[in-house]
């Protein structure tokens, strides 16, 4: 009877050790804990800075072994600012990732310490590590022209390119127009918004989204002026919520090019030096307090002075040369005054 006792006992405890080693937590490894439910923020990173009035993306990822978590609570510090809930046809498998969203408006200006939470198949509460964002003060909308410069001079009926670049740190400014004295002279618009002229047109499927915002978008228009006199030119455009803005203006003039030439009418090139003198004056800038000197020289290195001559826009120093031997070989004339 003893050994048959000690044979059961024998095979009750190596049934026992064969259980211990056995046993594992279900879903896990021989000898770890099963994984539990999380959730955490797949954006936006830590650190991103964000503009008052621009919306802000909240992207959260949540995975639990034993269930799915279709409900997330989206927070800022303690105050929740939103709650995303998805509704499905048909169960969700366990440990199957689930993303939840929320599209935070008006967030305001400051700090920010965005979480998650969640519960867990059991009922457990989940909480996200926390991410710091930033969100500033936006810089105003603004419109430069890049071209022409500020004073810069052209001719009449010459072509003005005008080139503005548009600045949104908040959204996108896609058009303008552009006014020369306040007169709207042209107006251009991004390529990508362009209304089709001629078809057939190209299609976009679906419609290119538009640059992100703060993106610089440059606009172009051409101008002449057949008049002359000075003008100030500025671009005005709108951005995506209807607010207006205005560049500085560009100050520019037109003018005819001035002409300034000094002809020598007589002696000709190769002549002797005898006779008369001949000069002719063209200055579109001559004014009545102008005048010119004539200079001579036999060896291009000494210059004396011939005489001067204020007579007018077309202006004639004519003077009798003695004989041809003593008489000089180079003349010269300049504007002294």
């Amino acid at each position: 009877m003893k050994p048959l006792l000690q044979k059961f006992s024998f095979l009750v405890l190596l049934l026992c050790a064969c259980l211990r080693i056995d046993a594992r937590p279900a879903g896990g490894s021989p000898g770890l804990p099963a994984p539990s439910a999380s959730i955490i923020i797949d954006s936006p990173a830590a650190g991103s800075e964000f503009h008052a009035g621009a919306p802000i993306l909240i992207r959260a990822t949540a995975v639990d072994p034993a269930g799915a978590i279709l409900r997330a609570e989206f927070f800022d510090g303690d105050t929740r600012i939103g709650v995303s809930e998805i509704a499905t046809f048909a169960p969700v498998p366990a440990g199957q990732p689930v993303q939840h969203y929320h599209l935070w408006e008006g967030a305001p200006v400051g700090p920010h310490k965005i979480s998650v939470r969640a519960k867990d198949a059991a009922g457990n509460g989940l909480a996200s590590p926390t991410v710091l964002i930033q969100v500033s003060k936006p810089k105003p909308a603004s419109i430069q022209i890049l071209a022409p410069k500020d004073l810069q001079i052209f001719g009449v009926a010459e072509e003005i390119a005008i080139t503005a670049e548009a600045v949104d740190p908040s959204g996108i400014i896609l058009s303008a127009g552009f006014y020369v004295d306040g007169e709207l002279i042209g107006t251009a618009t991004h390529d990508l918004y362009l209304p089709c002229i001629d078809p057939p047109c190209p299609r976009y499927d679906p419609l290119p989204a538009p640059p992100p915002p703060g993106t610089p978008i440059q606009l172009t228009a051409t101008w002449r002026s057949f008049t002359e006199g000075k003008h100030a030119i500025e671009v005005r455009g709108t951005n995506l919520v209807g607010t207006v803005v205005v560049s500085p203006a560009v100050r520019i003039a037109v003018a005819r090019p001035l002409k300034s030439s000094i002809t020598f009418i007589t002696p000709k090139e190769g002549d002797n030096g005898d006779g008369v003198m001949q000069i002719v004056v063209e200055d579109d800038s001559f004014s009545d307090t102008s005048a010119y000197e004539l200079e001579t020289s036999t060896d291009l290195r000494t210059w004396r002075s011939g005489g001067s001559f204020v007579n007018g826009p077309r202006a004639a120093f004519i003077r009798e040369e003695a004989s041809a031997t003593d008489a000089p070989r180079f003349y010269r004339a300049k504007r002294v005054r």
